[in-house]
């Protein structure tokens, strides 16, 4: 037995295989990817997810091409806490390991409601800014609107006024052509009326 095992780590150490430990940080239940060297004589593997203290053993991937030298998958979901490690082992014999990852810690999943309440956030300060920018637009049309108004109004008043008194000019100076012009007529009048009685005196003394 100690014989086959002293063997396995041999035909290991032979092989270019050299898996990445992760570099962020871990959730259950979520999405990793993991990356590797490799050269054309290492054999395709299985991956799988180890955790010592817990005595856990999942497996996450199997016939895995080792020139691919990435995949990503999701994990199982499994206890939140330290001492995790990726292995990558025989397909046929899953005590023979290939490389190991350094130990890692694994996370609680992302909760979904941590998602929808930064995604409500998010949309309650979009809904924010755009009734900003309405508000200061109807603003804008307000006063641009008070200051057609007023400048409509201050317009008519002034036409009304310059056309008061325009008219009021030429309703005096016409008023003032015929009062004088009568005065006149009537004086006429009484002077040729006087004349004539004047005549007729003349005319009867005469007699």
């Amino acid at each position: 037995m100690r014989s086959i095992s002293v063997l396995l780590s041999l035909v290991a150490s032979a092989l270019a295989l050299q898996i990445n430990s992760p570099t962020e940080q871990v959730y259950s239940s979520s999405e990793i990817t993991i990356t590797w060297e490799a050269d054309a004589k290492d054999p395709s593997f299985s991956i799988y997810l180890i955790n010592e203290s817990f005595n856990r053993q999942y497996g996450i991937a199997n016939n895995q091409n080792a020139l691919v030298k990435s995949v990503t998958l999701t994990l199982p979901r499994v206890l939140a806490g330290d001492g995790y490690s990726i292995q990558f082992v025989n397909i046929g014999n899953v005590n023979q390991v290939y490389t190991e990852t350094t130990q890692f810690s694994v996370a609680d999943p992302i909760s979904s409601s941590s998602a929808s309440e930064s995604s409500t956030a998010s949309s309650d300060s979009a809904s924010s800014s755009d009734s900003a920018s309405s508000s200061d637009s109807s603003t804008s049309g307000s006063a641009s609107a008070s200051t057609t108004t007023s400048g409509s109004s201050t317009s008519s008043a002034s036409r009304s006024s310059t056309a008061t008194s325009t008219s009021a000019t030429t309703s005096a100076t016409s008023g003032g052509g015929a009062f004088n012009g009568n005065s006149d007529g009537a004086a006429t009048l009484a002077i040729s009326g006087l004349s004539g009685v004047a005549a007729a005196f003349l005319a009867f003394m005469a007699l």
